[in-house]
């Protein structure tokens, strides 16, 4: 009796290979595949692009229309003529903030409320190159005494001048009890009852010593 070995390689069962069709399937396919995707990347940049070139589109118009309202509503510039009067009216606020302080100190502003409107006449009443040192109030204010310095000669009958248009100072009158030069400014004293030369006269006198 003869014997057979089936584990010979004759009777193992052998793969086939792929075939020449599969493989150009699988070919086409690949082909294929790679083509779709291409598309859709292309598809991607074409709109990424066309996002980008709106965009700078829209940023260019901007910019113009900036440019057109810089022309049109320019930056405004601060006028120095303007700072130089803020901060004249700076100093004039803060020299009748002394004032009120010297007679508020004085116990003055409560002894009597009608000497409130001697204050606010005071603070109403401005004059370039003028400012006062000392306010003396008495009677009631019947009796006054204004100390203080002046640059110009003529500025103080322009600051009297000033001061009796004030209701407060209705029928008072302002005489110049001393004129003074004090290095390069002159110091005054007012007294509405002292008896003295024509303030006008007196400062002329005061202006040749300039």
């Amino acid at each position: 009796m003869q014997q057979v070995n089936l584990y010979l390689d004759e009777f193992k069962k052998t793969e086939v290979p792929f075939s020449a069709a599969i493989f150009l399937i699988i070919c086409g396919y690949s082909i294929v595949f790679s083509i779709v995707i291409s598309l859709l990347l292309r598809g991607v940049i074409f709109y990424e692009v066309k996002a980008l070139t709106e965009a700078l589109n829209s940023a260019k118009k901007w910019q113009e229309q900036l440019a057109i309202a810089e022309r049109m509503y320019p930056e405004p510039k601060i006028d120095p003529i303007l700072l130089k009067q803020i901060d004249s009216k700076q100093q004039q606020v803060t020299r009748n903030d002394r004032v009120l302080e010297f007679l508020d100190s004085n116990g003055l502003a409560q002894k009597d409320a009608a000497f409130s409107e001697f204050l606010g006449a005071f603070t109403r009443v401005e004059q370039e190159g003028l400012w006062l040192k000392r306010i003396q109030i008495e009677s009631g204010g019947s009796s006054m005494r204004i100390e203080g310095y002046v640059l110009k000669p003529k500025a103080l009958p322009n600051y009297l001048k000033k001061l009796s248009k004030e209701p407060v100072f209705n029928g008072m009158d302002f005489k110049v009890f001393d004129l003074k030069r004090d290095k390069a400014v002159m110091e005054f004293v007012v007294s509405s009852k002292v008896e003295s030369s024509n303030i006008e006269t007196l400062l002329e006198n005061s202006a040749t010593n300039f």
